[in-house]
């Protein structure tokens, strides 16, 4: 990775400082947001918003606090190329911070995600509500078309006895 930095700032020399800060920010949320994508893919396919909370939130905090080591890495590979006596690097700090940082997209995400469970769900009942109406309406209508046919059949029977020639 030390190679990529210096490979990208050779021509110019190191960027000024608040460049610096920005590229190492972006390749910071880049980084986080490759493995956001991860822990979600996992979550999805191991079916962990079918889980208690408590379960959730365990592995949700486990995944964030494992998911946050490679962006510590790229922050610490920065920090060796560019040592910044006002801006100390710290490992444990920035390893919260980056685990904050996918804790809260992930709280976002799962919110988004679980609220699109919801409306399937509520989407599922009502269109099985209307159905069962439906089929309730078809039942009833079955058992009144053979009463219909009997008393029209009995009326034209009574009126043909009482008048044969209608």
């Amino acid at each position: 990775f030390q190679g990529l930095l210096l490979t990208l700032f050779c021509f110019a020399g190191p960027p000024p400082i608040e460049w610096f800060y920005v590229v190492w920010e972006v390749a910071r949320l880049l980084v986080l947001a490759l493995v956001s994508c991860g822990i979600i893919h996992i979550a999805v396919k191991f079916k962990w918003f079918s889980l208690t909370r408590a379960q959730l939130f365990v592995r949700a905090g486990v995944a964030c606090v494992l998911g946050s080591v490679p962006a510590t890495a790229v922050s610490y590979q920065f920090s060796r190329y560019y040592h910044d006596p006002v801006f100390p690097w710290s490992t444990s700090g920035d390893l919260c911070y980056n685990a904050v940082l996918l804790l809260v997209w992930g709280a976002l995400f799962s919110s988004f995600h679980l609220y699109r469970i919801n409306r399937a769900l509520e989407l599922n009942q009502a269109q099985m509500a209307a159905a069962s109406k439906g089929a309730q309406l078809a039942a009833l209508t079955n058992q009144i078309n053979p009463h219909f046919l009997f008393n029209s059949f009995s009326l034209l029977r009574v009126l043909v006895q009482r008048d044969p020639g209608v």
